[in-house]
């Protein structure tokens, strides 16, 4: 078996509040991840879910326990995942392809070589007809599928993805997951997924991690 990618050990995070009480989103929580692995992550509203994804990803700072990715502990994770939110979040004066290299406009990365980069994802993905579309002219699943694609060229390797279909009709919905299925089998990419549906949970998933409220 190989080594993890990413170990989390022991981790907790409490939040101060104005009247000076705590609240405890994280106790003691542990989890391993393998290279190529896709772990869905569920449970009830206000578990903790996306409080772990902030903080693996660096927006948010633990107030104990380590992370560890590929063997070495990060303290500082900003900029090592791709995180995608539920809402796409693309930027409407930018155009598809646009969007896409966002990321690595803040990488500053040539813009030559991140526009080859973009091109090659929307042709190895059938979507070059939509390259120069904004987003007020897309459907949900299209802004998704733009927002995966934008999330995956930031870093293909792990990627975080908070109930991204959430939001979307169940025909559309259905379409996406196989359309992940496809990605992923593309990019070999390592994966931890939110959702709040078992279905979808034991379709995509590889293993599937329950958190409750503390």
């Amino acid at each position: 078996m190989p080594a993890p990618k990413l170990v989390i050990k022991n981790l907790s995070k409490n939040y101060l509040l104005i009247n000076n009480k705590t609240v405890t989103a994280l106790k003691n929580f542990n989890l391993s991840v393998f290279p190529g692995e896709f772990v869905s992550i569920i449970g009830p509203s206000g578990c903790g879910k996306t409080t772990l994804f902030n903080i693996i990803a660096g927006v948010e700072k633990e107030t104990s326990g380590t992370i560890s990715l590929d063997g070495n502990i990060e303290n500082s994770r900003r900029g090592k995942f791709g995180y995608m939110f539920q809402e796409p979040l693309l930027l409407p004066w930018r155009t598809v392809e646009e969007n896409i290299v966002l990321g690595l406009d803040v990488k500053k990365v040539p813009k030559a070589i991140s526009l080859k980069k973009a091109r090659s994802l929307l042709k190895e993905f059938n979507l070059e007809k939509f390259k120069d579309q904004y987003p007020s002219t897309l459907s949900g699943g299209m802004k998704q599928k733009v927002a995966l694609l934008r999330t995956l060229l930031f870093n293909d390797s792990f990627l975080l993805l908070d109930e991204p279909f959430g939001a979307l009709d169940q025909i559309t919905r259905d379409s996406l997951q196989l359309w992940l299925k496809k990605v992923l089998k593309k990019f070999k990419t390592t994966m931890l997924f939110i959702t709040h549906d078992i279905r979808e949970a034991k379709l995509l998933s590889d293993r599937i991690i329950q958190l409750k409220k503390n």
